[in-house]
């Protein structure tokens, strides 16, 4: 069972780590929008990091693996405006 929460917490944590980024690189964003989705995305995060640790180890493993290394792997900077 850790092995499917691990998997699942894993694609769960590379999502959200993407969708932010894709989110935040878009030019069409005011500041003050990229502020409000990181404040969502933040409190997202915090809710699925306190599930990934009720739900065991094998989950928290994966959601930090894939939130931090393979989520954050090729990610940009937004650009100066």
């Amino acid at each position: 069972m850790q092995i499917i929460l691990f998997f699942g917490a894993l694609c769960w944590g590379v999502g959200m780590q993407m969708a932010y980024d894709r989110l935040t690189l878009d030019p069409s964003l005011s500041d003050r929008q990229v502020g409000y989705i990181a404040l969502i995305y933040y409190l997202i995060a915090g809710l699925s990091l306190l599930a990934a640790l009720a739900a065991g180890e094998g989950a928290f493993l994966g959601y930090i693996i894939g939130m931090f290394f393979i989520g954050m792997y090729r990610r940009k900077r937004r650009d100066e405006q």
